[in-house]
This record gives C-alpha cells, sequence and structure tokens, in this order.
C-alpha cells in the first residue's frame, strides 16, 4: 500500500501520543519525517471535503498528470482552429452532430 506524506499542519500534533488509539496503527512518516497517509485515507480525507475544495484538488492532479509537450501541442492545435474558422477557412459544427456522424462512420467501417 502506498504512503502519501501531509504537511505538518495537516498533522494533529495536540494528539495524546501517550495512549495512542488501540485501533489505528503507528502512523508511518514520510519526507522530512512528516505523517504519511494511504492512498485510501487520501481518498477519504479528499471526499469529505466541500465540492469546490475537491475540484480545486482535482485540477491540480489533473495538471500533474498533462504532459508538458502535449499540451502545448493541443493549445497550438486549438488556437489554429480558431484562426481558421474566424477567417472563414472552417465552420463550427455542433458536437452532437459530430458524435452522429462518427457514429454512422464507425457503424459502415464494421464488418456485418
Amino acid at each position: 500500500m502506498q504512503a502519501i506524506s501531509i504537511g505538518p499542519s495537516d498533522w494533529d500534533e495536540s494528539a495524546d501520543i501517550d495512549h495512542p488509539n488501540p485501533h489505528m496503527a503507528e502512523p508511518q512518516h514520510g519526507e522530512g519525517g512528516v505523517p504519511a497517509l494511504t492512498v485510501e485515507e487520501v481518498e477519504h480525507a479528499a471526499l469529505a471535503l466541500p465540492r469546490t475544495d475537491r475540484e480545486r484538488i482535482a485540477e491540480v492532479l489533473h495538471a500533474s498528470l498533462i504532459d508538458p509537450e502535449v499540451q502545448i501541442a493541443w493549445d497550438e492545435e486549438i488556437q489554429r482552429s480558431l484562426r481558421e474558422v474566424r477567417e472563414g477557412k472552417a465552420e463550427m459544427i455542433d458536437g452532437e452532430e459530430v458524435e452522429r456522424e462518427l457514429d454512422e462512420m464507425i457503424n459502415r467501417s464494421r464488418p456485418t
């Protein structure tokens, strides 16, 4: 089970360490002696947060997974597409229409 380190402000230093909860394992420590949480503990704690805090965490985690080179390529593609629409070289198509056309293409390409 992977453990995740949390910052010192996240650890309750006022806890009575002379009489620990017998149902809890001794906390593991991550970098710099900071207590570590399991992935399950992080998930549980995150799900208990208000929606806006969960959205912020989701955005930060998602951003940490994006390959910067891929993001740059997508940003360039988006800018190119917008420029072509503005210049009249391309037109916007409704998303539902695109989905219908893709479904038709997929269905036509399937062997019968």
